[in-house]
Parts: structure tokens; C-alpha cells; sequence
């Protein structure tokens, strides 16, 4: 037993001293030592934004340097990226100076260099982002994430510039949803700023603007997020429509073949076992049919919310209820 033991607690330290190293930052990044980010909003609602990352490598194993753009699903999309490393315009490819690019549902842009010890680079990443701006009325909020949340990285310092198109009216002060951020005003550019950010401090700017003077159309994400609202009784209820039928299923062959174990009125033993096998049969069946179901809901209604899943959530609950139900069945006969 104490030898047992003694192997499961090594083998617990193991896997915590690998879950440590993996939390470690990826790529030798020992520190993030300067981040810029130039937010430009645009008329009719976009956004240009300019990232200028100072990073520090400790070790000569460093090849490469990722940033991940996640818009928290407040923009209708992410376009004209271009980046650059210490100075100089980087080319897509995968080796040194050139630039990996992945525009999926969050921009992801990795930079490549050579290896060396103790060198710092200038990663800058450029690119527009749509629809940026929710519409209430004659109100509009603007809201960015300007630092990447959960880094693997902490950031010396960074500094916020808020660019705003000439007449745009500014309803309040600009803030960031973290503390310590000092603002300033310089001739008609509002800054931020703020030393020694930890990894896990997320940063996302927010602003409200009147429209009065510039009209924007409300973007695409905002309109499909008031649909799911809309949708999600229909979808709450198309649910528990398919698990309360089910459940009359169930009842009604209870009271059929199940009712009195042993009662010839409830049916010979050959069609009880045909029905609990059955049962275990269709369960099963349901129950692929609603992973199925939620594949295909994931892949056309993921943008209406998780409320979407309602239906292959039911289908599978009934599909359990249905193997668990021929097991019992069986077990009664």
C-alpha cells in the first residue's frame, strides 16, 4: 500500500511540474516590455488598429512570436492585415522574417525569426476591423479588447491611443475595465496608459459617441445578437416539447406492459422484452441522431448563442431516458 502510494504521488508531481512548465510562457517570451495599440475609429463604423509589441527572449530556442485578435464577438469582421518585424514589412511564409496568418473566427498572426539569446524584437500588426460600433437609437458604444486577455506573457508598459473622426462627439470619458489606467488628453487624441500589467488582467476600452452627426447602420453581430434573444424561448421551448413527449412515451408504456410485474394483463414476458429492447435500441439511436443535431446547430446557428443547443440537448437527454428506461423495463421482467 505505502509503495502504491508513493508511486500515485509521484506521478501527481509529474503532472503538476508539466502543467507548469506548459503554463510557462510559450517561445522563450521573457516579458513584454512596451505594447502600443492605436485605435483610428472610422466613419460608418470600423476601426484601424495599429499594435506595436516590444518583446524580450531569454533563450536562443525562440522561433516565433504569436498575437491572437479576439473582437468578443462585437464586429462584424477582420480585414486588411499586414504586419511587420523590427522595422521591416513581413511577407506570408514560415521561415525567418516572414509571417503566418490565420483569419479564422479570431485572427491569429504568428511572426518568425531566427533564434538567438537574450534579443529583443518589434512585432507591429496592422489591420480594420468592421461594425465595431452598437447602435441604441442615437447612442453608440464602442468596445475593444486592447490587450490580449489570459497572455502567456506580462506587459512592462502599454499605452492606449483613441483616434476619433473630426466633429465626432464624445458622450463621457473613455475607460478600461481594469484599474491604475492614467488618461490624457493631447490635441484631440486621448491616451492611456499603465506599467507592470499582469498576465491575467485583461484590458477592453469602452466609449459611447453620439450619432447625430454621423449616422452608422447598426452592424451584422449586433442584429443577429438581438435575433437570438428573440429565438431563445422558441428554442427553450422546441427542448422541453421533445423531453415532455417523451416522457409521455415513456408513461404510456409503463402503464401498458409494465404496470404490475407479473400481471398477464400487462402483456406476455416475450413482448416485455421486445419492448425494453427496443427502447434500448431507439435510445441509443436518439442519442446520435442529437450529437448529430448538435454538430449541424453548432455549424449554421452557432452565431443565435448556446441557447441554440436546446434541441439536440433534449434529443440526447430523451435518448438516455430511453436506455435507461429499456434498462429498467428489462430488469422488471
Amino acid at each position: 500500500m505505502g509503495d502504491g502510494l508513493a508511486r500515485f504521488l509521484l506521478f501527481a508531481f509529474c503532472l503538476l511540474t508539466l502543467a507548469a512548465g506548459c503554463a510557462q510562457p510559450a517561445g522563450g517570451v521573457r516579458s513584454v516590455e512596451q505594447f502600443d495599440v492605436q485605435l483610428a475609429l472610422a466613419p460608418y463604423g470600423s476601426v484601424q488598429v495599429r499594435e506595436q509589441m516590444t518583446v524580450r527572449f531569454d533563450d536562443s530556442g525562440a522561433t516565433s512570436f504569436e498575437r491572437q485578435v479576439d473582437d468578443g464577438g462585437r464586429s462584424d469582421g477582420i480585414q486588411d492585415v499586414t504586419a511587420s518585424l523590427d522595422g521591416q514589412e513581413a511577407i506570408e511564409g514560415s521561415g525567418p522574417g516572414q509571417i503566418s496568418i490565420d483569419p479564422g473566427d479570431r485572427l491569429a498572426v504568428r511572426w518568425h525569426f531566427t533564434p538567438a539569446s537574450n534579443v529583443t524584437h518589434v512585432f507591429e500588426l496592422l489591420y480594420r476591423a468592421t461594425g465595431v460600433v452598437e447602435i441604441q437609437g442615437m447612442r453608440g458604444t464602442f468596445s475593444w479588447p486592447a490587450l490580449p486577455a489570459q497572455r502567456p506573457y506580462e506587459i512592462g508598459t502599454a499605452r492606449l491611443s483613441l483616434i476619433f473622426p473630426l466633429g465626432t462627439r464624445i458622450l463621457g470619458s473613455p475607460r478600461v475595465d481594469a484599474p491604475g489606467w492614467q488618461w490624457a488628453n493631447t490635441a484631440g487624441v486621448v491616451v492611456a496608459s499603465k506599467t507592470q500589467i499582469p498576465r491575467t488582467e485583461p484590458a477592453v476600452v469602452t466609449t459611447e459617441l453620439a450619432l447625430d452627426a454621423e449616422p452608422m447602420a447598426e452592424p451584422r453581430w449586433q442584429t443577429r445578437a438581438a435575433l437570438a434573444r428573440q429565438l431563445t424561448p422558441a428554442f427553450i421551448a422546441a427542448g422541453l416539447f421533445i423531453v415532455i413527449t417523451a416522457g409521455g412515451i415513456l408513461w404510456a408504456i409503463h402503464l401498458q406492459y409494465f404496470r404490475r410485474p407479473g400481471d398477464p394483463d400487462g402483456g406476455d414476458v416475450a413482448a416485455r422484452r421486445e419492448v425494453a429492447r427496443g427502447l434500448r435500441l431507439s435510445g441509443i439511436v436518439v442519442i446520435v441522431l442529437g450529437m448529430l443535431a448538435a454538430a449541424l446547430v453548432y455549424a449554421i446557428l452557432q452565431r443565435y448563442g448556446s441557447w441554440a443547443q436546446s434541441v439536440p440537448a433534449s434529443l440526447v437527454v430523451v435518448g438516455v431516458a430511453f436506455v435507461v428506461a429499456g434498462v429498467w423495463f428489462r430488469r422488471r421482467l
